[in-house]
């Protein structure tokens, strides 16, 4: 009996050893360990060390790389798992247990933990890491914590570490002023930068849209990609010079832009991006009356042209044209006088048009072949740009022209830019400034013929002066006097000799 007892005590110890020799095989403390590298695109480099050597031609054809005969390596994403058994050089056998961790960054995203079943999981400190609506985490501030879930009904525990970059290498922008800048002749606007200086690696994203809405807090630090519409992005050259941004200011609302500093910090696999200059509302340019659309009415055809920001190609472009009898606006114009386009402006609007219609922007059939034009008679033509109901920015513009009719020209309008248009306006008088040019029109034309006369002989008529003909007159009728009375003594002294 005793001995039966000691059989069952030294069995149970032999038992226990077991399984206590059996449990240090799982644990990493006795047979390896595990070391975490963060790497990019959200995965991480895990290195396993072993106690022992390991069997390396088992890993030939394995995910896992044996470095030595103690060491593998593999790549996995953040926030993975795998069990697995490694044989040793002696032929026994290690589990290993990998939980990969998760690296973060203040106010930045990682990857959702889709490996959870129904998203049931605990976050150890939610001062350091919480989840948005989508399930992705976010750190809130620097510091350690865990993730436990249960995965194929065991509990796992994973590691997440919450970075505060060093981020003291953000562009100073303070300084910078800006400026709308016409690239070419007509159309084609940049937004340019003065002050600017790049800095070496970092990358200057233009954040523009039209209205105040779609940008970035201007509190935070971003990492990854922008969550920003690509349509509404314009890249910085080194210059501090955006690409064409007609765009935008052919749309109609208010401009509003900021730019976007990124780069990547040192010592981490993640750019960080963060406003450099906040939001500013965009002044649009300002054009000119009669420099903003053009046109040609020729006999043939018409031609119509845009000289603002229009990139889209299906626009449409609503003409008016009218007589102009208004002499006082016509010489205004003649003489370069302040807002004499915005008189002739005001004329058109309130004016009666001759023709009232819609054309496309570039070539169209003819106009002017349907049109009662007077020869060298002067034109307004007030142009609009179909808006579409609001989605295009509000243009407007007028023209002065002037009509060419002829038999071997058909009828023709010329704009004031033109060669073709020649000015005839009747010289203005102190008596009568407002006269109208129909009035004028049908004054009767008187000639001096005198001066006419000197003018085919190659000479001029001197100019003698208000009172120069009554002075002749009167020099004549005494010299005819004197005459007489000369004649009246002689007679008188002949008959008394007699």
């Amino acid at each position: 009996m005793r001995k039966t007892k000691v059989k069952f005590f030294i069995m149970l110890a032999v038992a226990f050893l077991m399984i206590l020799f059996a449990n240090g095989k799982v644990f990493a403390a006795e047979d390896y360990t595990l070391s975490y590298e963060e790497q990019e695109n959200f995965m991480c480099k895990v290195t396993a060390v072993f106690k022992n050597d390991i069997d390396t031609q088992a890993f030939e054809r394995s995910p896992w790389m044996a470095v030595d005969s103690k060491t593998l390596t593999k790549e996995m994403g953040q926030l993975s798992f795998e069990d697995m058994d490694i044989t040793m050089a002696d032929g026994s056998t290690v589990e290993i247990k990998v939980n990969t961790p998760a690296y973060l960054y203040v106010n930045g995203t990682t990857v959702k933990p889709t490996f959870i079943e129904s998203n049931e999981y605990i976050i150890g400190n939610q001062e350091i890491v919480k989840t948005n609506e989508q399930g992705y985490l976010y750190g809130v501030k620097a510091g350690t914590t865990t993730l436990t879930a249960t995965v194929n009904g065991e509990e796992r525990v994973w590691n997440i570490e919450v970075k505060n970059l060093n981020t003291d290498g953000w562009t100073d922008a303070s300084n910078w002023n800006y400026e709308l800048k016409n690239f070419t002749n007509y159309s084609g606007y940049t937004l340019n930068f003065s002050n600017f200086t790049a800095l070496e690696d970092h990358r200057y994203t233009l954040i523009i849209n039209n209205g105040d809405e779609g940008f970035l807090n201007e509190s935070e630090v971003f990492y990854g990609q922008l969550d920003v519409p690509d349509e509404n992005t314009v890249y910085l050259t080194s210059e501090g010079k955006s690409s064409s941004i007609d765009k935008w200011l052919e749309k109609s609302g208010d401009i509003y832009f900021q730019i976007v500093d990124t780069y990547l910090p040192e010592g981490s696999s993640k750019y960080a991006s963060k406003v450099v200059f906040k939001k500013t509302k965009l002044e649009r340019p300002t054009y000119k009356l009669g420099t903003k659309t053009y046109a040609y009415f020729f006999d043939d055809y018409t031609s119509t042209y845009v000289y603002v920001p229009n990139r889209a190609t299906d626009r449409k472009m609503n003409v008016k044209i009218g007589k102009i009898s208004d002499v006082n606006i016509l010489r205004s114009i003649k003489n370069q006088e302040n807002g004499c386009m915005e008189k002739l402006l005001e004329y058109a609007k309130k004016s009666e048009p001759m023709y009232n219609g819609t054309l496309n922007i570039g070539r169209n059939d003819t106009i002017t072949t349907n049109l009662d034009l007077i020869q060298r008679e002067y034109y307004y033509v007030y142009t609009t740009l179909d808006d579409e109901n609001g989605k295009y920015y509000p243009i407007e513009d007028i023209g002065l022209y002037q009509a060419v009719v002829g038999g071997t020209v058909g009828k023709n309008l010329f704009s004031s830019i033109d060669s073709q248009f020649v000015w005839n306006l009747p010289e203005a008088t102190e008596t009568n400034t407002d006269q109208t040019a129909d009035e004028k029109k049908d004054e009767p034309i008187v000639a001096n013929v005198d001066e006419q006369q000197g003018k085919k002989d190659g000479t001029e008529s001197p100019n003698l002066g208000p009172q120069a003909g009554e002075g002749i007159m009167a020099i004549v009728v005494i010299a005819i006097v004197c005459g007489i009375v000369f004649v009246s003594y002689r007679r008188y002294n002949n008959i008394k000799v007699k």
